[in-house]
């Protein structure tokens, strides 16, 4: 399941993609086929006679990171913020230090699995890519750290 929407903003209209994919070892094939379909509503074909299409995100808990096979088609049509934005290449936001994180989930625990992704080719430019991984009142209100990108459309100002 994804969630569209078409967002009107005074410096031009995006798409946004919400989902999230499956984790389960045991429905790998599924995991697989639910990022290639993320991929093709990333990019759609544009149709005949209808205007081009506007920048995409995606903003996903994909269960996977950038290095995993369930990425790859993804990585075949979108840029991933956090590189652009100079994340840190060794944060995580599915992380064991969570009293409540799920430890069977072994492929995804420790790792970045939530992303956010830009259609490749949207002309946006990220200033900043980060994770808030600390505990409030001593409380994690999630299992997943949250991923925050500054993103401007169009080139950088």
């Amino acid at each position: 399941m994804a969630l569209e929407a078409e967002i009107q903003h005074p410096d031009g209209t995006f798409r946004v993609i919400v989902a999230a994919t499956e984790w389960e070892p045991d429905y790998a094939d599924d995991h697989l086929a639910q990022t290639a379909a993320l991929a093709r509503l990333l990019v759609p074909t544009p149709k005949r006679n209808e205007p081009a299409v506007v920048p995409a995100f995606l903003l996903a808990d994909l269960n996977c990171d950038a290095s995993q096979a369930e990425y790859a088609p993804l990585a075949e049509v979108a840029d991933d913020t956090w590189d652009l934005g100079g994340g840190d290449p060794d944060a995580v936001t599915l992380s064991s230090a969570v009293p409540f994180a799920p430890l069977e989930a072994a492929k995804e625990i420790d790792r970045r699995i939530d992303h956010i992704l830009v259609a490749r080719g949207a002309g946006v430019s990220v200033r900043k890519a980060f994770t808030v991984s600390s505990a409030v009142g001593d409380v994690y209100p999630s299992d997943h750290f949250p991923v925050v990108a500054d993103v401007r459309l169009g080139p950088a100002r």
